[in-house]
């Protein structure tokens, strides 16, 4: 999920002066279920998000689309909230330092390491996928790195609350603007160029599995959703934009869910994640977060498996 718009305005909650009742018991409704909170801009547009989600799901007026949003009754009503107010767009080998710190340091050492152990064996999730570029650019520079690349189990998860951002990103097209800052010698190896864009060829696109997943639902780490004992977690971009003591928890969570010694990868605006006991690291210009030594106490551990998409290769 990236909701970026601007990334130098603050996220805030609604104000109690605000006029629209409707655009308060939205913003409340998010912060309870997703502990997302919008930006002053976002909350002028609930209106006419929820008033194009009354025509698309067959509801008569807001106020019946309202309704059967607050009382949970239909998921679709949920999806179709978040996808309008969520943004997936991203870029291929975003933040070019800490890429080139996997590529050069964090990866050839994890390499080595599992070589060494005969388990070659690579975790990987991207939480808050957005469109799946950063997914798909580590699942590039792995086949780069690695000459026996069918010798190894390569687990790539990339998940995200917006189901309609997962459905784009499982079918591996993107337009000229996802790749400025991509090699051309990748573009011309991995991508046919159909129509405006371009499409991911199927061997990097079946290398990664997709999963509806909100992280303020207590359902991770768990080895039946492919969420624990990860060497990388990548949720950059996305704890900007949640509540406070929700975004600890979530961290609290992610560091549960990596090997020891694993690392973390955050946005440079996202909240620190040392208040979740993670170590900071840096190598040039990249900011990484080591797994906390003492990992903190976990609760409410269901182990559920999120509602994935597509056919049999989601989740499992």
């Amino acid at each position: 999920m990236d909701m970026r718009l601007d990334e130098s305005a603050r996220i805030s909650l609604v104000s109690p002066e605000h006029s629209g009742s409707l655009e308060r018991n939205i913003c409340r409704l998010l912060v309870s279920r997703a502990g997302i909170c919008l930006m002053d801009h976002q909350i002028a547009g609930i209106r006419e998000i929820c008033a194009e989600a009354a025509r698309a799901l067959g509801y008569p007026s807001i106020d019946y689309y309202w309704q059967s949003l607050s009382s949970g009754g239909r998921p679709r009503d949920f999806d179709f909230l978040v996808a309008g107010l969520t943004v997936g767009e991203s870029y291929f080998f975003r933040d070019t330092a800490q890429m080139e710190w996997l590529r050069d340091s964090l990866l050839p050492d994890l390499i080595e390491a599992r070589r060494s152990l005969g388990k070659l064996e690579l975790r990987i999730w991207s939480a808050g996928c957005a469109g799946g570029q950063e997914i798909y650019s580590l699942a590039m520079m792995l086949r780069e790195m690695l000459p026996d690349y069918s010798d190894w189990h390569v687990h790539l998860l990339a998940t995200d609350i917006n189901t309609v951002a997962l459905e784009t990103a499982g079918k591996g097209f993107y337009r000229k603007w996802s790749f400025r800052v991509t090699p051309p010698s990748m573009i011309a190896k991995y991508f046919s160029a159909t129509g405006d864009g371009f499409v991911l060829n199927d061997a990097i696109r079946q290398s990664v599995r997709w999963g509806n997943l909100n992280l303020a639902d207590e359902v991770y780490p768990s080895a039946a959703n492919g969420t624990a004992n990860l060497d990388i977690i990548l949720c950059r971009n996305v704890l900007l934009y949640i509540e406070p003591g929700i975004a600890l928890g979530m961290l609290c969570r992610l560091a549960g869910c990596l090997a020891p010694e694993g690392v973390l990868l955050t946005g440079l605006s996202d909240p620190s994640p040392i208040r979740a006991g993670f170590q900071r690291g840096e190598a040039g210009d990249a900011v990484y977060w080591r797994r906390p030594s003492r990992v903190p106490a976990l609760s409410g551990q269901g182990g559920r498996v999120p509602e994935g998409l597509g056919d049999g290769r989601w989740f499992g």
